[in-house]
This record gives structure tokens, sequence and C-alpha cells, in this order.
């Protein structure tokens, strides 16, 4: 047994043994509450960020911050992310230099620009850019902040008109929720004198869609279409079990696990492919190309169970399971 599991829980110490030196190191600090204060943890820090796969990325950055068009950015910046490098001097780099100033003009469309012909297509492609690099700002450092909550707080506001204003009013002049959105909204700290209030109407929104979803203008480019943010398809989730990880940690975050069905399903699915020794097995064809959060580390399908046992324990530790 390596040195650094003598202090790994036992539950814990099959999965650390057979994890490379990403997930053990997002076990310490995702599912154990390890943090930089620990000295063992930092070391764990500099040897990802020194791994070929991760040096590739961070040496991909270009001057200006950003890696190459907004799209590309935004993948690799969650790609960094989910190798535990929030921290790093590149991602503050692309926040300061990128995200932050993209953030505050109201004219940022990036290369979303070129697609956009009408109103409310202009609209749409700004309000993807917007909540993109919200979701970037609030991934990568999960404390408070005033300038990301006010502009969260909008979204917040232009939730509660969508679900009043009625269908009429939908992509014609309401902002949509974004698939964006949800998980910024879902990764900013919020203090607890919000947190309810920002957990009510996050299950209005997602009732109201799941009975009530527009559909997009007719012709719309489909990359501004499939911003919105959509009901839950189960067969999609049971053949692509790395999105019902990622939806299921986004509802944990906001504690709608148990007061959305769809979620509840998802728990209740995910615990039903955990095998005696502990491991989460799913039968399923791996995803076509690598996804920004997924596979965090192991490239061989047989033994993505290993990224699964990360994700549904993680996920215990949002759900403050006492394991």
């Amino acid at each position: 047994m390596p040195e650094s599991s003598n202090s790994i829980p036992a539950f814990l110490r099959d999965l650390h043994e057979h994890a490379g030196p990403v997930l053990r190191y997002r076990i310490q600090r995702d599912v154990l509450g390890r943090d930089l204060s620990h000295i063992a943890v930092v070391q764990m820090a500099k040897d990802v960020a020194a791994l070929p796969r991760a040096q590739e990325l961070l040496l991909a950055q270009q001057a200006n911050g950003a890696w190459g068009n907004f799209v590309q950015t935004f993948e690799t910046f969650q790609r960094l992310c989910e190798l535990g490098l929030e921290k790093h001097d590149a991602i503050t780099r692309c926040r300061d230099e990128v995200l932050f100033p993209t953030l505050l003009r109201v004219d940022a469309l990036w290369e979303l620009e070129s697609m956009a012909q009408t109103e409310a297509e202009h609209r749409a492609a700004r309000q993807a850019v917007r909540d993109m690099s919200l979701h970037l700002l609030c991934r990568s450092r999960r404390e408070e902040d005033l300038l990301l909550k006010s502009h969260l707080e909008r979204v917040l506001a232009e939730w509660g008109y969508y679900v009043s204003s009625g269908p009429h009013r939908q992509w014609n002049g309401a902002a949509i929720p974004t698939i964006y959105a949800w998980p910024a909204v879902a990764c900013y700290p919020w203090p607890h004198e919000d947190f309810e209030r920002v957990h009510d109407l996050a299950l209005k929104l997602d009732v109201f869609i799941e009975k009530k979803q527009p559909a997009p203008p007719e012709g719309m480019p489909e990359v501004l279409a499939a911003i919105a943010l959509r009901d839950v398809d189960k067969e999609i989730y049971l053949a692509q079990p790395w999105q019902l990880f990622h939806s299921l940690e986004m509802a944990a975050r906001l504690g709608m696990v148990h007061d959305l069905p769809w979620a509840s399903w998802m728990l209740n699915e995910m615990e039903a492919h955990e095998d005696s020794d502990g491991f989460f097995r799913f039968d399923s064809a791996p995803p076509e190309g690598p996804l920004y959060f997924f596979p965090i580390e192991e490239t061989d399908p047989a033994r993505y169970e290993i990224e699964y046992t990360f994700h549904a324990h993680h996920i215990y530790k949002l759900l403050e399971y006492d394991l």
C-alpha cells in the first residue's frame, strides 16, 4: 500500500490504490476535504501539473490568455479544472484576461457572432458567451465574489421572469435559461441567507421546463438552439453515465437531489450500479472522444469504473452522507 494511503479511510482504500495521480489528488481534496494547507496535498497538486497531459494543455495557452476560440477555451479551462488545477497561474490568467472582460462586455460574442443573424440569435449568442464565462468563473473559484454574485443575481432574475412570462415571450424577448448558467449557479458558494431562495427558484425553473419547454425559433443555428436548458432524457443518462454523474453533482450542489424526481432517479440508478467490491460499474459504450469532464484520467474503458467510483463518492460528500 502506498505511503499516502495510510491516512485514507478504509472505504476509500481500494479506490485510492487503483487510482492514478489525478484521482488520488482529487480524492484527498474533494472527498476527504484536505485543502492546500496540507503539505502532502500541495505536492500532489504540483505532481498533477507536471503530468504530460497537463503540461500539454498549460503550454498551449496563447498570449491573450485564451486557448484558441471561446469554445476551445471553455473546454480546455474546464479540463484543467477537472485535473484539479483551479489555482494554477494559467487559470488565474485566463480568468483575469479573458473571462472577466468577456463577462463585462455586453458586445463580446467571440466566434458565435458569425452565426447570429437575427435579434433573437444575437441575444442567444450573448447569453451563451456570458453564461459560459460565469460557468468557468464559478467552477474555478469556490469563494464568495460580489461581482460574480451580482451577475448570478441577474441570471436568477431572468429565470424568475422566464417562468412567469408565458410561452409567447420565450425566445422572443425573455432570456432563455441555459445549460451553462445552471452549473454556474450550482457551483457558486451561496451564503446561508441566500441558499433557500436560490434552491426554490431553481426548483420552480426545473418544474416549468419539464412541463412547458418552448421550441427555439425556426432556422436558429443548432449551436445557439442547443444552449437552452432541457428536460432530462433518462435513456441518454443510462447510455452515458458520465452525463448522469455530472448532472447529479450539480443537483447535489444545489441541495436538490431529493426534491427533483429526475435527480432522485439518478441517485437510485447510481446506487444500483455499486457492486459488492464497492466499485460502481455501468455497461455502456465509451464517449465519442473525450469530454471536458470525462474521463479525467483513465483512457481504457475497462477502467472507467475507477472514475465512476470517484464521482459517486464525491456526490456522497456533497450530499453529506456518512460513509
